[in-house]
């Protein structure tokens, strides 16, 4: 129920002493086996037992000693031992068996539960045992919790169905539902993210915004960048109603155009310059944006059509630009802040508008809930292209932290989020699951970051406590 597998093979010791001589040797002849088990969504209590029983025969059948060897016994995480001992009296003296813990396990082992029924007394003791290192904090207590509430279940009513067994009941389940969503309500937005940022900008001038390749441009310079882009964007056309399309790679360049082109009353649509050619012209043609702005590295990836190319590195550091004057237009809340697009897996991709009020709705919970007042630094090492990446690049703009670029490297992604780890050089980091495996087995005992923000796919509760115990358990 709580890993989500549908077939499993957990390890039951087996006594190793099938005939007379064997239990009349001294020794340990112990082995362990595999119980294989496959759970699907129809199965109820009772057909569960049905099929384990069967499971369990041939495991009888075929566990002969010797076949198995010390790398078998090693290979499951989980172990079901069933303990029937009965030894009778003792030299005519009665005799009751008690089980006496150790206090230790293996660390191959991370849940072992242990029945027993001693002297044939007809009563079934459960221990679980619980690798420490692996269950920490209130795991440890849920994994019985889980297991009893099973139990209970299979007793009051074997036909039902195991998947409609609620785990968690009673105070665990308004904790979960009632506390954990528990979000006040902040009062309306009155801010775009726009206006966050040259509020930001006013505060803290001389602060570095953003770091790319070892060059740092302060708040102070950024915004005057982003102004004479978007009077120069306004003098082309841009406004409300207009979509201005970004092929980009990472760079100080292409962060400069996200807010010029907000700025300019204009939504962005960030399009990724190794998209295939015939994907960039749709979404180019389906947003009816009259201007692309790209790098002289990435124009020849662009395919030629109506909208106009133009260069915009090349744009911000040429001295006769230097001067545009233009009346800029408000932002509404009402307007699109940006388009994305799906990834078209499924036939042409498909355009999906955020506005400006639900942009700073969630800019604003962010700054909130994930900074809670500090000043942290994000890394900026995804696609301009990825709806994820909205909140790395704007979040700390927002909130007087500083952008550290990445920009893009041929081996890409696994590269790119080790060199994030190892460089030092942020606080903070939003990820996907997917990212986060890539970091397996990395050394993390120096690491500075504080926080790390998983989403964007399913995200498993192993994986978490597994980055958790990486680093010492100093991670939020």
């Amino acid at each position: 129920r709580i890993s989500g597998n549908e077939r499993l093979a957990i390890g039951v010791p087996s006594h190793g002493r099938p005939g007379a001589q064997a239990k009349a040797t001294a020794g340990l002849f112990i082995e362990v086996f595999p119980l294989l088990g496959e759970v699907n969504d129809d199965d109820t209590f009772l057909s569960l037992y049905q099929k384990l029983a069967q499971h369990t025969q041939e495991l009888l059948i075929n566990a002969e000693p010797g076949v198995s060897d010390f790398e078998h016994s090693r290979a499951f995480d989980v172990v079901l031992n069933y303990i029937t001992a009965a030894f009778g009296d003792f030299s005519g003296m009665a005799m009751q068996s008690e089980w006496v813990h150790p206090d230790h396990g293996d660390r191959n082992h991370l849940l072992r539960l242990q029945v027993h029924d001693f002297d044939q007394a007809g009563e079934l003791g459960l221990y679980v045992d619980l690798n420490t290192d692996a269950f920490v904090g209130e795991e440890k207590q849920r994994v019985a919790e889980h297991l009893l509430r099973l139990v209970d279940a299979l007793l009051a009513e074997p036909e039902k169905r195991i998947v409609d067994v609620p785990l968690v009941a009673g105070d665990s389940l308004r904790w979960l539902i009632e506390t954990l969503n528990a979000t006040p309500d902040e009062g309306p937005v009155i801010a775009s993210v726009i206006d966050m940022f040259a509020s930001q900008a006013t505060a803290t001038p001389e602060s570095v915004a953003l770091v790319c390749r070892g060059r740092s441009v302060t708040y102070d310079e950024l915004a005057r960048d982003v102004d004479r882009l978007s009077s120069w964007l306004v003098t082309q056309g841009a406004g409300p109603g207009t979509r201005i399309a970004i092929a980009m790679t990472r760079s100080i360049e292409a962060v400069t155009a996200v807010l010029a082109i907000m700025k300019s009353g204009s939504a962005f649509v960030p399009i990724d310059p190794d998209y295939p050619g015939e994907r960039i012209r749709w979404i180019i043609e389906d947003t009816d944006a009259p201007l692309v702005l790209t790098q002289v590295a990435q124009r020849g990836k662009l395919p030629d059509g109506k909208a106009r190319v133009v260069e915009i590195d090349a744009w911000l550091n040429s001295e006769k630009e230097e001067a545009v004057d233009a009346e800029q237009h408000s932002v509404s809340l009402s307007d699109a802040a940006y388009v994305i697009y799906t990834s078209g897996s499924t036939g042409k991709p498909n355009g999906v508008i955020v506005h400006h009020y639900g942009l700073a709705n969630y800019i604003a919970w962010c700054r909130k809930y994930y900074l809670q007042g500090s000043t942290l630094d994000f890394p900026l090492f995804s696609s301009m292209a990825f709806d994820l990446t909205v909140t790395s690049l704007l979040l700390p703009l927002v909130s007087g932290g500083r952008l550290v670029i990445y920009d893009e490297t041929d081996s890409d992604q696994e590269f790119t989020v080790r060199r994030v780890i190892e460089d030092n050089a942020v606080d903070i980091i939003k990820l996907t699951p997917a990212h986060l495996s890539l970091i397996h087995a990395m050394d993390f005992s120096s690491s500075g970051l504080k926080k790390i923000v998983v989403g964007g796919e399913d995200f498993k509760s192993d994986l978490a406590a597994t980055i958790s115990r990486y680093f010492d358990d100093r991670i939020e």
